[in-house]
């Protein structure tokens, strides 16, 4: 029987919106019990968000599948204890509050660990817990901005959350070492996650070589942003697009040899001055045939040479679907978790707002006449 490497992990997610969340269906896709702690009276924001399916935003389904769900106020007495009965048995907390949020509710890191010795808590936060701005409000644009991730792009929105999604990777890994540290020491540890640093690291190859040379990115100039003829996207005369990565020799020389273009094959690639005239010269070349065309020619080859797809089109990629990596279910588009170990959780949908919440409550010890109290008090939903 296959054992996930998470099971009997239990956490605790008091996460809002979409770093927190991805970063918590990392974890229940390898196993954990991830059970989301929302005020009863809103509740996860990502849930109000279009477009819906159903009651839920789309995003709100996709990141939140296999989670469980309690309505709790941590802003009163009460609520705040029940809260720190649940921390008695959890492995994890998981918050995305900015630092003040936390010191205001009195469930720092410091306070839980007199309840929970072995409690592991990540604090996922925008600017982190030090600094003059740390208590700042800030979204992904932001710090896409304030990383110089933006403008390396020519100032344009990115089309992907790649801040956020970065920072819930860096989450998860950081949530996972901090188990492995656990098993050694048999303590807790208090981790510092920070969506700004996220952002930082994802410029690393470009900090490196501004520095360098002393002088930013050039917007769309540079080897890897289409400033290169060899790294480019390029349309056919039928007007598809294909991406071309041949940064290697051996790649580029097999795609100019391939297209009928042996001359081009003997030149440097790489020269910064010829980089125009090659660019034209590659331009013309495939706008010179069909897509159906350059897929007969490119088939199997190594140029690096791909189709550029939509996300729907994606969908139907062959090499994708041998993947496995999505699904629908319930109207929904899923994405797995990026890696493998061993078979995939069996799927349950994303929770109504408290739909766990005397479950989970029974399971702590609360009778039924208490539950109904707490609920008739507002404490509870």
């Amino acid at each position: 029987m296959n054992t996930l490497p998470l099971q009997n992990v239990r956490v605790l997610d008091l996460t809002r919106l979409l770093p927190g969340g991805i970063c918590t269906l990392m974890l229940v896709d390898e196993g954990a019990e991830v059970i989301k702690i929302e005020q009863p009276d809103v509740g996860d924001y990502a849930r109000w968000y279009v477009p819906r399916v159903g009651d839920y935003a789309a995003f709100f389904h996709a990141i939140n599948r296999n989670k469980r769900s309690i309505g709790l106020d941590l802003k009163q007495p009460e609520g705040l204890g029940i809260f720190k009965r649940l921390v008695l048995s959890a492995d994890i907390l998981i918050d995305s509050f900015r630092p003040e949020v936390m010191t205001r509710l009195g469930i720092t890191f410091d306070d839980l660990k007199t309840v929970n010795p072995r409690l592991i808590v990540c604090s996922l936060s925008g600017l982190g817990q030090q600094g003059a701005m740390a208590n700042l409000a800030v979204h992904d644009l932001n710090l896409a901005g304030m990383t110089g991730i933006l403008a390396a792009g020519n100032e344009q929105v990115l089309p992907i959350q790649a801040i956020d999604f970065g920072g819930a990777y860096l989450a998860a890994f950081a949530i996972t070492t901090a188990l492995f540290q656990r098993e050694r020491t048999g303590e807790g540890t208090f981790i510092d996650v920070s969506l700004l640093d996220a952002g930082l690291s994802l410029m690393t190859m470009a900090r490196a070589e501004s520095f360098a040379r002393h002088m930013n990115p050039v917007p769309g100039g540079e080897l890897l942003s289409g400033g290169y003829a060899c790294y480019r996207v390029y349309r056919t005369t039928d007007d598809k697009p294909i991406t071309l990565a041949a940064l290697e020799p051996k790649f580029w020389q097999q795609f100019c040899i391939l297209a009928g273009r042996d001359d081009l094959a003997q030149r440097d690639h790489l020269m910064l001055e010829d980089q125009s005239d090659l660019t034209a010269e590659i331009t013309a070349l495939f706008a010179s045939k069909t897509y159906a065309e350059w897929m007969v020619i490119l088939d199997g080859s190594e140029t690096c040479a791909t189709p550029l797809l939509d996300v729907m089109q994606s969908e139907t990629d062959a090499q994708i679907q041998s993947r496995g990596a999505l699904f629908h279910a319930d109207g929904v588009a899923h994405t797995f978790t990026p890696f493998r170990m061993g078979e995939r959780i069996a799927y349950r949908p994303a929770p109504a707002l408290g739909a766990d919440t005397d479950q989970i409550l029974q399971e702590a010890g609360y009778g039924i006449e208490e539950l109904a109290s707490l609920r008739e008090r507002h404490i509870i939903r």
